[in-house]
């Protein structure tokens, strides 16, 4: 939905830095994939973690091409998207606070998600106390994830 909380300007800068400089020493903490609202960022950084995972260089040169071989790079806008990440970053990205912006929107999401799933099950009848235990556990569990216990 694009009416959800977003930033897609810190989801770009984020894939963008990586593409540019690399795969930061020591990572980058607490990001996943699910926290980019776009599709498009999602495969691109899906593409970043396995290639970290297998010990293989984090370029825009090895991620195109790992989007093509898994044949998503032509859904993601093809090498053009992709060098679009690179172009006009900041001079020293700020990281970490993008981050931090992307996960806050990535959590602003989450509760409005599980506020739907609420609000579906009381039009379809479900009782209230039982509405309210399961928004309670998912609002523990985004609590959790957010403060980093899961």
């Amino acid at each position: 939905m694009s009416d959800y909380p977003a930033n897609e300007h810190a989801e770009r800068t984020i894939l963008g830095a990586i593409l540019a400089e690399g795969w930061p020493d020591g990572g980058i903490p607490s990001l996943s994939q699910s926290d980019f609202s776009l599709s498009s960022h999602v495969s691109i950084y899906s593409a970043i973690s396995i290639l970290v995972a297998t010990g293989q260089a984090v370029d825009i040169v090895t991620v195109a091409n790992w989007l093509e071989e898994a044949e998503v790079l032509a859904s993601i806008g093809g090498r053009p998207y992709l060098f679009s990440l690179t172009e006009g970053l900041p001079r020293r990205p700020a990281i970490k606070d993008y981050v931090k912006i992307v996960k806050g929107k990535s959590l602003q999401r989450q509760l409005i998600q599980a506020c739907e799933a609420a609000v579906a099950a009381a039009y379809d009848g479900k009782s209230g106390m039982e509405i309210i235990a399961e928004l309670r556990a998912k609002c523990d569990e985004i609590e959790a994830q957010a403060k980093g216990k899961i």
